[in-house]
């Protein structure tokens, strides 16, 4: 049976408006992707929209959509010329979004990371296939901001990424013609690029693209935070690769050492204008840095550049609010625009030479291969310090199980000149949660004393606990924890710890700090999670490792810090002798595996080695706090004088409360197994 599509429903026909395409020619696929609603900002409305760009209806029973999403079509499906039809996701959501009914709900999700979705006929042979994504040059404001990708024209190449614009209505189009739909071939922009990618003082700088005809094209640059100037980028003889070849280049002229030129591509068209960046971005420009050979080698260098107006306003006015401002940021040469900076930390916002918290722009990923154990990341944080314990503190307690953490030294130059050596840091926040699955959970980061001691109502932990994650924002949840486990007689509160806290990871993060010496681990410097959306456990995670194994002269109000900081939920596994039993014999585990002083010791001393140049020169630029060698010998004694009072304080005893080291036999041995009972057997024992 023949399944024709009613004019009217979500499947109309647009036959007038696609036959306006005339003389510009058919695209090489008959039926294109002509809408992806990957992300929607609410509900579960995402879908696909086909188009039968053709002159002629279309039988495309037996046809399927593959890869991502899977959909077979019903034998005898008709797709009228002009017609569009639309799959989704779930049929019901579909629906209610929108107020009409989707002709197909197929199977799987479209990935809201971009994937490639493909349409194949009837032999298996592939119809259209589109590898959208959610990053630039693609637009990013489909990924969960409400709009789906539309194609600009149902004529262009939709495999080119700027052949698509983000729909101006809330939730897309689907069915119906594209918001930013032209009935022309609009122009195109692909394989923009600059050679060479990291130039020498004296090398002009060579931008090309390949753009759709016709069309002309300009290339806007702009050199450190100069003016934005103009040169016309021509396809002839002089152009990279000769005359018509549908490749227009330009030339920047060569620039100074440290200089960080940007540059957009701009293509014009006559059904409109496109340009690399996209003005949908959230970037403007791409870049080069033209390279300085007068720095030296050492630890990586991150470059950035932020106007002296923005900088000095920063840190004159706005060290304490949190007030971002632009920037620009580099590695290895790659560029990123737009990126926005601002002062963070606690009392070392008061420092000349301050920690920075980086933020990228959205669809932008900050990457540094080789070194970013997790990947790209969407924010992190510039620590103005690279003395390396904080790096040898989280090495140990990656090992331990705490991942995830990238902590390592680095050099900084600003506007082309050095800046400071400090530290590269992971931020526990936005893409780094999600891809821990603590985005379906409660998060609060510690910030004020006493963050989670039992208190009069759920409003006083108010400027105690930052919400970073989850529903709790009258923190009714958290409130509920303290109580439970702060109030009530011994036995009920034993209970409750045993009912709603993680107690290994409680007492694998008790160890590390207790092992570490992490004694600024009070009222702050962790993150309170519970497993809201499994199995509604409490824990804590460590955070801001700096201020480990310092001598007890150096941290006189916590003594030697045997047990850990009496808080709120670290006091109340102490106030059990089971659960400090556990505490201790991991601790134990912890010193066994990882020797005082000579792991923390060598771990420290390989990445002081690397550091010790830069620090120094940090040191001769900022003279903040005392000489890198000065601190690693103060560092050395901490660690031999945390040994020393491990060791006398092992034995298992009351006043030796470390336990001995266990036996490597194994105590307990399985000795029977009833693998498949009997009936009678089953029953009696139930």
């Amino acid at each position: 049976m023949r399944r024709v599509f009613a004019v009217g429903g979500i499947l109309s026909m647009f036959a007038s408006t696609l036959g306006a395409f005339g003389g510009v020619g058919e695209p090489a696929s008959p039926v294109v992707i002509s809408e992806i609603h990957y992300n929607p900002a609410v509900g579960d409305g995402e879908f696909v929209e086909l188009s039968n760009v053709s002159a002629s209806e279309i039988d495309v029973g037996g046809w399927s959509m593959r890869i991502g999403i899977e959909f077979q079509f019903p034998s005898g499906t008709i797709l009228g010329a002009g017609q569009r039809l639309v799959l989704t996701r779930d049929l019901a959501a579909f629906a209610s979004e929108y107020g009409t009914a989707a002709f197909g709900q197929y199977s799987g999700a479209l990935s809201n990371g971009g994937e490639t979705i493909e349409l194949a006929d009837i032999t298996g042979g592939v119809v259209d296939t589109v590898a959208y994504d959610d990053a630039a040059p693609w637009p990013v404001s489909p990924d969960g901001g409400g709009p789906s990708l539309e194609l600009r024209s149902l004529a262009s190449d939709n495999s080119l990424a700027s052949s698509w614009a983000a729909s101006t209505a809330s939730g897309g189009t689907p069915g119906a013609p594209n918001t930013a739909e032209t009935s022309g071939s609009v122009p195109t922009i692909s394989d923009v690029s600059a050679a060479p990618f990291r130039p020498n003082p004296g090398d002009p700088i060579v931008v090309q693209a390949r753009i759709g005809q016709p069309s002309s094209a300009t290339l806007v640059y702009r050199v450190d935070f100069g003016p934005e100037l103009t040169l016309p980028m021509a396809d002839d003889d002089a152009s990279v690769g000769g005359a018509g070849d549908g490749v227009v280049s330009a030339v920047i002229p060569a620039q100074v050492a440290g200089s960080l030129v940007r540059y957009r591509v701009e293509v014009h068209g006559a059904d409109g204008d496109v340009s690399v960046p996209s003005a949908a971005d959230s970037i403007r420009f791409l870049g080069v840095v033209v390279r300085d050979s007068t720095r030296r080698a050492g630890l990586p260098a991150i470059e950035w550049w932020m106007e002296d107006s923005v900088y000095d306003d920063l840190r004159a006015n706005h060290r304490f609010d949190d007030l971002f401002g632009p920037a620009v940021i580099a590695y290895d040469g790659v560029v990123y625009d737009n990126v926005r900076m601002r002062v963070r930390g606690g009392q070392t916002r008061t420092l000349d030479h301050n920690s920075w918290h980086v933020e990228m722009p959205a669809g932008h990923l900050f990457d540094m291969p080789g070194l970013l154990t997790t990947g790209p990341v969407d924010e992190f944080n510039l620590q103005w310090d690279a003395f390396p314990v904080a790096s040898m503190a989280w090495e140990i307690a990656d090992r331990i199980g705490f991942s995830g953490i990238d902590y390592f030294g680095v050099q900084t130059y600003r506007n082309g000149r050095f800046w400071g050596a400090g530290s590269y840091s992971t931020n526990i926040d936005g893409k780094w949660r999600r891809d821990r699955g603590l985005d379906t959970g409660n998060v609060y980061k510690g910030d004020g004393y006493p963050a989670l001691e039992p208190t009069p109502s759920p409003e006083s932990y108010a400027g105690l606990l930052e919400i970073k994650e989850g529903l709790d924002d009258d923190y009714q949840a958290v409130w509920s924890f303290a109580r439970g486990i702060g109030a009530g007689t011994p036995s009920d509160r034993h209970d409750y710890i045993l009912d709603h806290v993680d107690v290994p990871r409680m007492v694998n993060y008790l160890a590390l700090i207790g092992y570490l010496k992490h004694w600024d681990a009070a009222h702050h410097n962790w993150y309170l999670v519970n497993d809201a959306a499994g199995t509604d456990r409490w824990y804590l995670l460590p955070w801001d490792l700096d201020m480990t194994l310092k001598l007890k002269a150096n941290t006189p109000v916590v003594g030697d810090y045997l047990i850990p900081d009496r808080g709120a939920l670290p006091g109340a596994m102490f106030d059990f002798s089971d659960l400090e039993a556990m505490y201790f014999r991991r601790l134990k585990t912890l010193i066994d595996e990882y020797p005082l002083p000579q792991v923390p010791t060598q771990l420290f001393g390989d990445r002081f080695a690397e550091a010790a140049p830069d620090m120094l020169a940090d040191y001769q630029l900022w003279h903040q706090f005392e000489k890198p060698d000065v601190r690693a010998e103060k560092f050395a004694a901490g660690v031999k004088e945390r040994a020393k009072l491990f060791a006398s304080k092992t034995g298992g005893t009351s006043r030796k409360p470390i336990p001995l080291s266990q036996s490597a036999e194994r105590p307990i041995v399985i000795t029977e197994i009833q693998y498949h009972p009997s009936s009678a057997a089953s029953s009696s024992s139930s």
